[in-house]
């Protein structure tokens, strides 16, 4: 849209500048998009979320080639180890496609190790799906079903188990919290995402909705945490 006058570096620092602005979260990046500049604008910013969604799809090079991304796993693997080494507990939350056709045992077990190794916060994994006239739909070696599912359901497995850990390491932390609107509907607690991009749910009044507040983290659940007002 801005025609080649702009790089996400420079509307990342006008919005960081922006007055009233208390918040910016990157929705989603290629992991070749991020360069140091931005990772340390981060870092000296308070109003930009130390929370990366980076899309993954596979964490093995050959299925990485054949899917036409235009990383490596070692690639993306350096990227997060850099963004860890200067940013306290950072969030990664990625996107992985299981099933891939091609996709053996191998390819499947690198993917869960790259997986463990960045720590992810949360994944989204879908299963890999004929669509007419994509080059992957052409390929003849496509995985069975009951195979994709299997490992959709290991790497579901993983993913819970990640996303716990990563919880654990906020217990006792003061998290910020934007309020949402609407209570949770089965606590009736106040509810919001901290800038890691957990889920807290925590008492309180009204009048801290569509509000940033300080939440001490005291307790942790798979898909969410509950802590007590600063």
């Amino acid at each position: 849209d801005t025609q080649g006058k702009y790089r996400l570096m420079d509307i990342l620092q006008m919005l960081s500048n922006l007055s009233g602005m208390e918040r910016l979260r990157l929705s989603s990046i290629e992991v070749n998009e991020i360069c140091p500049e931005m990772v340390d604008l981060v870092v000296h910013t308070k109003k930009i979320c130390p929370h990366f969604h980076i899309p993954l799809q596979s964490g093995d090079n050959f299925i990485l080639k054949r899917m036409n991304r235009k990383y490596t796993a070692s690639q993306y693997a350096e990227i997060i180890d850099n963004i860890r080494s200067k940013i306290d507990l950072p969030s990664f939350t990625t996107d992985v496609m299981v099933g891939f056709p091609g996709e053996k045992d191998t390819h499947f077990e690198n993917t869960i190790n790259l997986c463990k190794r960045a720590e992810f916060s949360r994944m989204h994994i879908f299963p890999f799906s004929v669509r007419e006239g994509t080059r992957a739909g052409k390929m003849p070696d496509h995985c069975y079903p009951h195979i994709i599912k299997q490992r959709k359901a290991m790497l579901e497995t993983a993913a819970d188990t990640l996303s716990f850990s990563y919880k654990k390491q906020l217990l006792n932390r003061v998290a910020e919290v934007l309020v949402e609107v609407e209570r949770d509907t089965k606590t009736n607690k106040l509810c919001g995402y901290s800038e890691r991009y957990i889920k807290v749910l925590f008492d309180g009044p009204d009048t801290l909705k569509n509000t940033i507040t300080s939440v001490r983290i005291e307790e942790i659940a798979p898909s969410y945490a509950m802590g007590t007002l600063q």
